[in-house]
């Protein structure tokens, strides 16, 4: 896209913020093995529980979770939900907001859905 140099410094800046702690990151991550370097952790979520209850994941390159099928694409072999933190920047005040979460939180959560894999 032509622009000027300031502007594709903005662009660069803004794509990689917008990638760091995204689910291709964590992805990419995940099937690099370099979960704790990139900032992520993973736990399992028990469902059976009215409040949230996690147990974090002792070995998530386990090939029972993560394996490498053809063309080097990864399947996931999980069924249940994780919790997935990112802990190399902080959540958005206003998603904290919005989703009436404590201004405490310094990590950002999401919670995957896992039911045939990803």
């Amino acid at each position: 896209m032509p622009g000027t140099d300031e502007q594709k410094l903005i662009w660069k800046k803004n794509r990689e913020k917008a990638y760091k702690g995204s689910r291709l990151h964590f992805v990419r991550s995940w099937y690099a093995h370099n979960l704790e370097k990139e900032g992520f952790a993973i736990e399992k979520v028990d469902t059976t529980s009215k409040t949230l209850k996690t147990t974090p994941i002792e070995n998530p390159y386990d090939t029972s979770l993560l394996q490498v099928i053809e063309n080097n694409d990864v399947e996931i072999s999980y069924n249940g939900k994780i919790r997935v933190l990112y802990k190399n920047a902080p959540p958005d005040p206003q998603y904290l907001r919005e989703n009436k979460m404590p201004a405490s939180i310094i990590a950002q959560i999401s919670i995957l859905d896992i039911s045939d894999g990803l």
